[in-house]
């Protein structure tokens, strides 16, 4: 916690991985509550849980691509930049209704929104060694994912209230996006 309040880049950084991190989670729940809407919603929400899972299987090859690149900061904010696109497009085609077609757009959407994210967090862990001190990489690589663990647990509860208060609607996930916006923000101010 002392990194946190003492280390302005490494906090910085921090609070842009937990926007991050909050869109992600408030993404995958609008998901799955789209499936549970289609005509046979079981082997909708069984698709979308084999999609959630690959990014994880595929995590090691996404790791090695990350250590391989060179410009680590740079391919964060691009890839975040994509991620924005990605659930522009989530937001765009929910308002054509809940239909076959658009979720397996979504699906491929989620996919590679997911791949995404767990490549950005491989290279955020290179670049917080570059933050703190070799002594304090353990505790701060501890209250990161504390952090995020805490806002994927406790995102999910307030996203499902949020869902709930919007009656479903899923024209207003540009919550989604503005995660993204503030995400990469807080990214171009730790540049500064």
């Amino acid at each position: 916690m002392n990194i946190f309040l003492k280390n302005k880049l490494y906090r910085l950084f921090t609070i842009s991985s937990a926007f991050g991190n909050a869109g992600r989670t408030l993404f995958d729940i609008a998901f799955i509550i789209y499936a549970t809407n289609l005509p046979n919603p079981e082997l909708a929400v069984s698709i979308v849980s084999i999609a959630t899972t690959l990014p994880y299987i595929i995590s090691f090859i996404l790791g090695y691509f990350a250590d391989q690149t060179k410009d680590k900061y740079n391919r964060i904010l691009s890839t975040r930049f994509y991620q924005f696109l990605l659930f522009s497009l989530f937001a765009f085609v929910c308002i054509y209704g809940v239909q076959w077609w658009i979720f397996i757009v979504l699906v491929f959407v989620n996919v590679v929104a997911d791949i995404l994210g767990s490549y950005n967090g491989y290279l955020s862990m290179s670049i917080n060694t570059r933050l703190v001190r070799k002594e304090q990489l353990s505790e701060a690589l501890a209250f990161i994912s504390s952090i995020n663990n805490t806002i994927s647990l406790g995102g999910k509860a307030v996203g499902v209230f949020v869902l709930g208060l919007l009656s479903y609607n899923y024209s207003y996930f540009w919550n989604a996006e503005c995660s993204v916006i503030l995400d990469s923000i807080f990214l171009i101010l730790a540049k500064i």
